[in-house]
């Protein structure tokens, strides 16, 4: 078996990550050198410079002073009484705790002397009402709060609180909250494009309800409308109704592939995918060369598997790096509402094939 390689980091990312590191090291103060300057001074291209500034101004590192000044570097203050200010993690489910975005910054700001600490429910716990998700916030009182993988209404509810609240990769748009969220609608038109041009058209995706209902959000509704670029149909088919349970997870994939069986199917998350994948080869389909599967997130687990599944590739390290900024920025008394994405990227794998 030969093991599929993950992808590496794009060069203006590794840039990013040399930048930040120079300047926690106080290679630079107070401002940064110009582009020019770094590009003579690293040996790489102007555009990949750029980038790198860009994504440390997204992490609230770096602030522009406007057309041809330099960016302020705004460090974080050492001093603040972190160890005092109480923040807590609540997961969209129990598991989640193990996810590799939580668990490390709950492992960062750890380190970082952040009292911090999950919940003790999740708000699959609470049903992902928003009322008993209040009684239970009301209840076990903290100085801030981050939500991982809320549904609008859950955000709204903390964004109209007097604490301050970060989302990781909820709904918010249009919300008054801080985010930070992986983007994942360039790269899964990218995924979309490539099975349509595979000869794929009955395409399903399994999204979770609060991703569906009341409307599909920003990447479900970017899914249909691909689809209907190209010609396709689309209804509940492509984005179903499904009961979040095992059970459920089995009784829509016996029903698809009874009655219109799909040639694609699209999972947001590897514990769903894993289980949907052992199930549909009991029922005779194998990717690629009956099926073609796409995961919208990576998993270390993914090394070892043959052909390696088709997902998303996400680099967590931005992401905890807002994470920990918007925790140092709140713990001084700065109001930090800043919503930062961070785009994944399309890795084909081995489990998409044409459909035959």
């Amino acid at each position: 078996m030969v093991m599929k390689k993950q992808p590496i980091k794009t060069a203006s990312e590794q840039v990013a990550d040399l930048l930040h590191e120079q300047i926690m090291r106080r290679t630079w103060t107070e401002t940064m050198p110009g582009v020019q300057c770094l590009v003579k001074e690293l040996q790489v291209g102007f555009q990949t410079v750029k980038s790198a500034l860009g994504q440390l101004e997204n992490e609230g590192l770096l602030v522009p002073q406007g057309q041809g000044k330099r960016r302020r570097i705004v460090l974080p203050d050492a001093d603040r009484p972190l160890e005092t200010f109480r923040i807590r993690i609540l997961p969209y489910a129990k598991e989640d705790r193990k996810s590799p975005d939580n668990a490390e910054i709950l492992i960062r700001l750890l380190e970082a002397g952040v009292n911090i600490a999950y919940a003790e429910k999740s708000m699959q716990d609470f049903g992902m009402r928003v009322d008993r998700v209040a009684r239970y916030v009301k209840s076990h009182p903290a100085d801030a709060w981050i939500t991982s993988a809320a549904s609008r209404e859950i955000n709204q509810w903390f964004s109209e609180q007097a604490f301050p609240a970060l989302a990781i990769n909820g709904r918010t748009s249009g919300l008054s909250i801080a985010s930070a969220h992986n983007v994942f609608i360039p790269s899964l038109r990218e995924a979309i494009k490539v099975l349509i041009a595979r000869g794929h058209k009955r395409i399903v995706m399994f999204a979770r309800r609060e991703r569906r209902k009341p409307v599909p959000s920003k990447p479900e509704q970017a899914f249909l409308d691909e689809l209907k670029a190209a010609g396709i149909q689309t209804g509940e088919y492509n984005l179903p109704e499904w009961v979040e349970t095992r059970e459920g997870l089995h009784r829509l994939l016996n029903e698809l592939f009874r009655l219109s069986s799909p040639t694609a199917l699209i999972f947001q998350e590897t514990a769903i995918f894993t289980a949907a994948r052992a199930h549909i080869s009991k029922l005779g389909y194998h990717a690629p060369h009956d099926i073609s599967l796409l995961v919208g997130e990576s998993d270390p687990s993914f090394a070892w598997c043959d052909p390696a599944p088709a997902h998303f590739h996400l680099d967590y390290d931005p992401l905890v790096r807002r994470a920990v900024r918007w925790a140092r920025n709140v713990a001084s008394g700065k109001n930090d509402l800043r919503q930062v994405g961070f785009k994944a990227k399309f890795f084909e794998g081995g489990t998409i094939g044409p459909v035959r």
